[in-house]
């Protein structure tokens, strides 16, 4: 295959070498880059065709549906932002070419543009350092382009393996990663009170729940708001007189705590921002009442790693939540390099500060818990992060199950949570039950009041969860397959040798695979799913509602047949030997 380098910067020699091929079907470059003296990388850009065929979609780590295929997907990707790889689809969900690079630290981007000048192809570009990073004298990475005719799902997910094989990624996961997690976030927003959370979380932990966030709105009184005093973190003494008692309280119960902190954030009337002023990386958020700190500076990095372990250490937390990560990319508005910094590139100094801090909790408690959120999921972020969240989608539960699903196909070494599932106590308990069932590929975090929740709503989360418990290994380990990411994922399912778990999220059909069990849930309103059963297999089928209630119980080998299931119901199919 002929590539098309550009060399448009100040690189001596920029050299791609094939490698042994391990797999049929995949190829290996070794790029190599060098430079006469240390020099500031800049821009170098491969390019290459590849026959158009019948390409259908594309898929990226942080693609969202609906960019127009003639311009291509583009994954632009470094240590606090995406993750580089980039697929494109072709008929019934096929691998048409993945392309993936084995560095997520600095800035890339790869791309592809169909039917680029009537040339009937599409051209793929890799570029790299397009934004500031670290001098060097020399650079290597490698390139894998896959075109192996297999689902795409498994084409994406086998780039994730490769990624934990060559950079030795993996590591243990807590257990605790996946139990279901109470969020203050949604239902308290800014304003959590210690006397109101302890009642709650008193309710929580009865129902099972070991772990709780504690969000934003701990580090300010009521009437100051926003995130002016991010940087200082101090408890407010008028939400939280006792903090350490609070927290006591909380491990009274039996359930750990977690804690939020916008790690980049120095709000304009914090003591921080007097101290650093001149040591802004991007002041960016003045609406938000905050700036971002230059952590080049290794003193503002020191800074922040004390004051965060201390806070850890006194308070004993079992883990935190970092929030903003992703705010930390160069812009026109970033502050240039200069004198006192020994990072050129804000990659570097997050990767040295998040190592530290990493080293000094898991030193201490190898289960502490750091819960990262899209879009800082890259293989080398999450080696200091064991949960990955689901972004924002407060009442979207079809979102949730979008995200969810793009994080399965390339997370393999943090537990997937879902966003925070809040709904109305004036829906009806099936409306609730969507927020689970749309979240079942994902470890639930739920953030309503169980202090207020109607009888019925509490019936319902009950019964879901002791499903998801008693599932969770396939939901969560299982061989994951997504169908139609250009359409948000019309069916996802997991399974082991013997059962696979199914959700149709707008198809009113499904045929059974031969699995000793087959579990369908559905999420439109009440009405019938067509179960195909091509083998005349005799069956057992069992409805149940939202409340794992039976609805209905029949046996059949009919080749085909309609089941009536209620609005976020699911069928179980059980073969009768």
């Amino acid at each position: 295959m002929t590539f098309d380098i550009k060399n448009k910067g100040n690189a001596e020699q920029v050299v791609l070498t094939r490698l042994n091929d391990r797999v049929p079907g995949i190829e290996y470059y070794k790029l190599e880059v060098t430079w006469k003296e240390p020099s500031t990388p800049e821009e170098i850009l491969i390019g290459w065709d590849e026959p158009m065929g019948e390409l259908e979609a594309g898929w990226t780590p942080t693609k969202n549906p609906g960019y127009p295929l003639c311009y291509g997907p583009h994954q632009d990707s470094r240590y606090c932002t995406g993750a580089p790889m980039c697929v494109s689809i072709g008929p019934g969900g096929a691998n048409y070419v993945t392309v993936a690079l084995l560095d997520s630290v600095i800035p890339t981007k790869i791309r592809f543009v169909s039917d680029e000048l009537g040339r009937l192809n599409t051209f793929w570009t890799v570029q790299l350092f397009h934004a500031p990073s670290d001098r060097r004298t020399s650079y290597s990475t490698v390139l894998r382009i896959d075109r192996r005719s297999i689902p795409w799902y498994d084409a994406a997910q086998q780039v994730a393996l490769w990624w934990e094989e060559e950079l030795h990624t993996e590591k243990k996961v807590p257990d605790l990663t996946e139990t279901p997690l109470y969020s203050t976030w949604y239902i308290y927003r800014q304003n959590p009170r210690q006397e109101i959370l302890e009642r709650e979380l008193k309710k929580v932990s009865e129902l099972g729940f070991r772990t709780v966030i504690l969000d934003d709105g701990w580090q300010f009184d009521p009437e100051e708001g926003l995130y002016a005093y991010c940087g200082d973190w101090e408890p407010s003494p008028v939400k939280f007189p006792d903090f350490a008692g609070f927290v006591e309280k909380v491990h009274s119960y039996g359930m750990k705590i977690l804690v939020w902190f916008a790690l980049p954030f120095a709000g304009y009337d914090s003591k921080c921002y007097q101290t650093f002023r001149d040591k802004i990386f991007d002041d960016r958020y003045p609406k938000l009442k905050t700036a971002l700190l230059d952590i080049r500076f290794p003193e503002v990095r020191k800074y922040l790693t004390d004051l965060y372990l201390r806070f850890i250490r006194d308070y004993k937390l079992d883990g935190v939540k970092l929030d903003f990560l992703d705010s930390y990319h160069t812009s026109d508005r970033s502050a240039p390099f200069r004198e006192g910094m020994d990072c050129e590139s804000i990659e570097t100094a997050t990767k040295i500060m998040l190592e530290e801090i990493t080293a000094v909790t898991r030193s201490a408690d190898p289960d502490f818990l750091v819960e990262f959120r899209e879009h800082y999921f890259g293989p080398e972020i999450l080696r200091n992060g064991n949960i990955v969240r689901n972004g924002d989608c407060p009442f979207d539960p079809l979102q949730n199950h979008f995200g969810i699903a793009n994080l399965r196909l390339f997370v393999r070494s943090s537990a997937i949570h879902s966003d925070m599932m809040i709904w109305s106590v004036k829906e009806t308990p099936e409306r609730g039950c969507l927020n689970f069932v749309h979240s079942l590929f994902g470890v639930p975090q739920i953030s309503v009041s169980f202090l207020d929740l109607p009888e019925k709503h509490l019936e319902m989360v009950q019964a879901v969860l002791r499903y998801w418990e008693k599932n969770k290994e396939i939901l969560l380990h299982g061989h994951f397959r997504a169908s139609h990411p250009e359409l948000m994922y019309t069916v996802c399912s997991s399974e082991n040798e013997e059962k696979r778990i199914t959700v149709l999220y707008c198809e009113g059909a499904y045929t059974y695979a031969g699995f000793s069990e087959e579990d369908i849930w559905r999420t439109e309103c009440e009405g019938d799913v067509l179960v195909r059963n091509p083998a005349c297999e005799s069956l057992r089928i069992t409805v149940f509602d939202c409340f794992g209630k039976v609805r209905s119980e029949t046996v059949t080998s009919q080749p085909c047949f309609a089941v009536l299931t209620p609005r976020a119901g699911r069928i179980e199919l059980r073969k009768i030997r």
